[in-house]
């Protein structure tokens, strides 16, 4: 199943760069093989502008950074509390879920918990 937080902290690193990247830099974020496989999805996805192709045992190329839909969709999930209820909700499906509906399932996410802070003079 796919590691949602390697997601998260891949787009924020990549974020907080003002350089590309390498691989070397994404590391300490998880075992490399699974690196190199969220690394490619997020490109595929569209959400990295990168150049890496992986070979058996070597990668080229470099993350650039973030599309605009990788700085939107890191906008909706930076939040820590927002992230926690993604992460519960995306726990309790137990599926491998792909962009378009990781960003679905956050939307109503942010909607539901923002909705729920309407005070009640407004109800």
């Amino acid at each position: 199943m796919r590691d949602y937080d390697l997601v998260r902290n891949i787009l924020i690193t990549t974020s907080l760069s003002t350089a590309p990247l390498e691989l070397c830099d994404f590391l300490n974020l998880a075992e490399p093989q699974e690196i190199k496989e969220e690394l490619t999805r997020l490109k595929d996805e569209g959400l990295l502008n990168s150049t890496f192709t992986f070979d058996a045992f070597i990668s080229h190329g470099k993350v650039q950074g973030l599309t605009k839909e990788g700085t939107c969709f890191l906008r909706d999930i930076k939040d820590e509390k927002i992230w926690m209820l993604v992460k519960k909700t995306l726990k309790a499906a137990s599926l491998d879920i792909s962009y378009p509906i990781l960003k679905e399932i956050c939307e109503v996410v942010i909607k539901k918990y923002v909705m729920s802070k309407i005070p009640k003079e407004i109800e």
